[in-house]
C-alpha cells in the first residue's frame, strides 16, 4: 500500500478501494483492530504534544502495553498521563491556573492534594503496573567521582548566574519555565564558562568581560525604559487633563506598590525610587522637543497604544507619530484605559531597573573579590577585617562584602544587611568559595601544559572539558579496546563538548539525522571491532533508554541529570548505565565517572542524588589531603 502497489478498501465501512495511502479515510495504523500493542519507552511520551499523544489513543486493539524503566509515579499528574494512554480514565477535576489576570494553563497542584484522584492513581498502579529488576551479579558497578573547581572567572560567571537563579530546593524551582530555564543556565556553567553567547570567545576570562558589558547595557536599557515610560504618563495625564479635568482615576496602584515594595528593599533601592521622582519631576518642565526626544524609537507594551501610534514592527524616527498621538480626539476612556496599563507597565520597568543595577553590581563585586586584586575587596564592613580568603569571604544579593561570621550573625538578629537594610535571608549567606575548594587552591598545583599535544589552549573549553578530554585519553591510553558512552542533558552543551572532543582528537560520534542514519551510527559503534570512535556522545534526557550498548565499559556523566524530583533523575541515570550493564556485556566490570563541579548546583544535586557516593569521595580526599601534610612533615623532618 505505501508503495502504490497494492489496493486497500478506503474506510471501515467503505466499498470503495483505493491505491495510495493519502487518500484512506483514517490514519493507516487507525485502520487495523491490533491484538496487541506496545509502547515501548513510553515515558519518553510525556515530552511530545498533546496532539501526538492523543493520536496513540486512537489506534484500537484488545492488550495495550508499555515498557519502561523510569514510569511517571512519583506524582498524580504522571499516573494520569500514564493511565490515558492506556485509555484508562482516573477521576479528577482540572482547572485553569491564573497569575495576574491572565490564563497560565492548567493548574496541576489541585491534582495532588485531590484525596480521590489519589487513591484512584494508588488502585492504577496496583492493579496495572508491574516491575521486575535485572540480576547482574557477574556485571560490577564501579563508580567514581571527578571533582572539579572552578577557576576565578569561571566561578565569577557562576555565581552571577546563580545570583538571578531560583534556590533548587524551594518549592518553585520548578514551577515555571523562567525558573526551570535560570536552573538550566546554571548547571551548564558548571560545565562550560558560557551559555550562548558568541563563538569567537577563547576563555573564561574573556567571557567575564562579555558579561559585564552585557549586564551594563541591561542596566543602560531599563533606565531608558523608566525614562521614557515616564514621560508617555506625562503624556497621557495631559490628554486626559485637556478632556476632562474634573475626572479622577487611580491609574497608579501598581506602580505605587512596585515602589513601596522597592523602599523596603534597603537603601539602595530607596535612592533608586527617588532618582526615578525626580527624573519624573524634571520631565514635566521639560522643553516640547527634548520631551518628545526621549519618545524617538520607544515601543510600550500596551497593544492598544501601539495600534494608536499605528505601528506594525518596532521602528527608530517615531517622532512624527507621538506628535500625531499628541494632537489626536481620543476617547477618555481609552486614554484612561491605556494610562492604568501605563503604569503597570512602569511597575515591571523599576523592577527590572532594581534587577539589573543589583544583577551588575553583585558580578562586577564578585569578580573584583576573586581576582585577588586589590585587599579593599576583600574586607569586611563589619570587622573591617583584610584581605579575607575566599572561604570566609561572603558577597551578599546588595553587592556589600562580610566575612561569613558577621554576615551570619547579622542576618540572625536583624535578617537585613547592616549597610544598606536590605533584607536577607540565610540562604543568602554562603561563602564565594567552599573550604574544600580553597584547600585545593593551596596544594601545589600540578605543571599543565598550556597546550594540548594538538596545538589547542586547554583552556578554550574550560576546566570541565579540559579535565574530561585528560581523563579521556588516560582511559584510552590504559585499555585501547575500550569505548566510552558521555551523557549530556542539553544539546547546546553537547555540540560544544562534541567540538572539543574532536579539537582534541578524541574520535567521537553523536547520533544525528533519520531513524536508518541513527541506527548505523549505533549498529558501527557497538558491532564493528574496526571502527575507531572511542565516544559515543548522547542526550541523557531522549536517548539514555532502550538502546543496546554493552560495547562500552565506561559511562560518563558529564553532569547530574536535572529534574524536578530525586527519583526521575536517579531513574533516568540509571536508564544510561543500564545501556552498558546489561545481558551481553562482555566486560565484568562497568565504570560510572561522575563529573562534579565543586561548590555548585551540581555538587548540591550529587549530595541528594548519590549522597554515599558523594561522602565517601570527600573522605578519599581528606586521607589524600592528611597523607599530603604528613608527607610533607616528614620531608621538613
Amino acid at each position: 500500500l505505501m508503495q502504490g502497489t497494492h489496493s486497500m478498501v478506503s474506510g471501515r465501512k467503505s466499498g470503495c478501494s483505493v491505491n495510495d495511502w493519502k487518500e484512506l479515510e483514517f490514519p493507516v495504523l487507525e485502520m487495523f483492530y491490533w491484538r496487541r500493542i506496545v509502547f515501548d519507552e513510553f515515558h519518553e511520551l510525556e515530552s511530545f504534544e498533546s496532539a501526538q499523544q492523543n493520536s496513540l489513543q486512537f489506534l484500537r486493539a484488545h492488550f495495550r502495553w508499555g515498557l519502561t524503566g523510569t514510569p511517571p509515579v512519583d506524582n498524580n499528574a504522571g499516573v494520569i498521563f500514564m493511565s490515558s494512554l492506556f485509555r484508562i480514565d482516573l477521576p479528577g477535576y482540572l482547572a485553569d491556573g491564573f497569575q495576574g489576570g491572565r490564563a497560565t494553563g492548567p493548574d496541576l497542584e489541585d491534582w495532588e492534594s485531590d484525596r480521590l484522584l489519589t487513591e484512584s492513581a494508588a488502585r492504577f498502579l496496583d492493579d496495572y503496573v508491574r516491575q521486575n529488576t535485572a540480576e547482574l551479579p557477574h556485571i560490577r558497578l564501579e563508580e567514581h567521582v571527578v571533582q572539579i573547581n572552578h577557576t576565578a572567572a569561571e566561578r565569577a560567571l557562576y555565581l552571577g548566574q546563580a545570583h538571578e537563579a531560583p534556590d533548587y530546593n524551594g518549592d518553585d524551582a520548578f514551577r515555571s519555565e523562567e525558573n526551570v530555564s535560570a536552573l538550566e543556565r546554571l548547571l551548564k556553567l558548571c560545565s562550560h564558562f558560557q551559555v550562548g553567547g558568541a563563538d569567537e570567545i577563547q576563555n573564561a576570562n574573556e567571557e567575564c568581560g562579555r558579561i559585564s558589558d552585557q549586564k551594563e547595557r541591561r542596566l543602560v536599557r531599563a533606565r531608558n525604559q523608566v525614562r521614557r515610560c515616564a514621560r508617555v504618563i506625562i503624556l497621557l495625564q495631559r490628554l486626559l487633563d485637556k478632556r476632562s479635568k474634573k475626572r479622577k482615576i487611580a491609574w497608579s496602584a501598581e506602580m505605587d506598590k512596585m515602589k513601596a515594595k522597592l523602599k523596603a528593599e534597603g537603601n539602595a533601592a530607596k535612592d533608586l525610587v527617588e532618582d526615578v521622582e525626580k527624573e519624573e519631576e524634571a520631565a514635566r518642565r521639560e522643553a516640547h522637543e527634548d520631551f518628545l526626544s526621549y519618545l524617538d524609537g520607544h515601543r510600550p507594551r500596551s497593544e492598544e497604544m501601539i495600534q494608536s501610534l499605528g505601528w506594525v514592527q518596532p521602528k527608530r524616527g517615531v517622532i512624527e507619530d507621538w506628535k500625531i498621538f499628541m494632537e489626536s480626539s481620543m476617547e477618555v476612556s481609552s486614554l484612561e484605559k491605556m494610562l492604568i496599563s501605563q503604569g503597570g507597565e512602569q511597575a515591571q520597568n523599576l523592577w527590572e531597573l532594581h534587577e539589573a543595577g543589583s544583577s551588575m553590581d553583585f558580578f562586577k563585586r564578585t569578580v573584583a573579590a576573586l581576582a585577588k586584586g586589590k585587599p579593599e575587596d576583600r574586607i569586611c564592613n563589619v570587622c573591617m577585617e583584610e584581605d579575607l580568603p575566599l572561604a570566609r569571604l561572603a558577597i551578599t544579593p546588595c553587592a556589600h562584602a562580610f566575612c561569613i561570621g558577621c554576615l551570619r550573625e547579622s542576618v540572625a538578629k536583624f535578617s537585613k544587611c547592616s549597610l544598606c537594610q536590605r533584607p536577607l535571608q540565610q540562604k543568602d549567606v554562603r561563602p564565594l568559595v567552599s573550604e574544600l575548594e580553597e584547600k585545593c587552591e593551596k596544594k601545589e598545583p600540578e605543571p599543565t601544559p598550556q597546550l594540548s599535544s594538538r596545538g589547542v589552549r586547554l583552556d578554550k573549553y574550560g576546566t570541565k572539558l579540559a579535565v574530561l578530554v585528560n581523563k579521556l585519553h588516560e582511559l584510552r591510553r590504559q585499555d585501547g579496546e575500550a569505548k566510552v558512552i558521555l551523557f549530556v542533558q542539553f544539546d547546546d552543551l553537547k555540540r560544544k563538548v562534541c567540538s572539543a572532543l574532536r579539537e582534541f582528537g578524541i574520535p567521537c560520534t553523536t547520533l544525528q539525522g533519520g531513524v536508518g542514519t541513527r541506527a548505523g551510527i549505533i549498529r558501527d559503534w557497538q558491532n564493528n571491532p574496526q571502527s575507531e570512535t572511542f565516544v559515543l556522545l548522547l542526550s541523557l534526557a531522549q536517548s539514555a533508554s532502550g538502546t543496546n550498548l554493552t560495547a562500552a565499559s565506561h559511562v560518563v556523566f558529564l553532569h547530574p541529570m536535572l529534574a524536578p524530583n530525586a527519583e526521575r533523575a536517579v531513574g533516568y541515570e540509571m536508564q544510561a548505565i543500564g545501556r552498558a550493564r546489561r545481558h551481553g556485556q562482555k566486560r565484568s566490570v562497568v565504570h560510572v565517572w561522575r563529573f562534579v563541579t565543586a561548590d555548585t548546583l551540581e555538587q548540591k544535586i550529587t549530595e541528594i542524588h548519590q549522597g554515599a557516593l558523594w561522602k565517601v569521595e570527600q573522605e578519599r580526599q581528606a586521607r589524600e589531603a592528611r597523607n599530603a601534610a604528613q608527607a610533607a612533615q616528614e620531608a621538613e623532618s
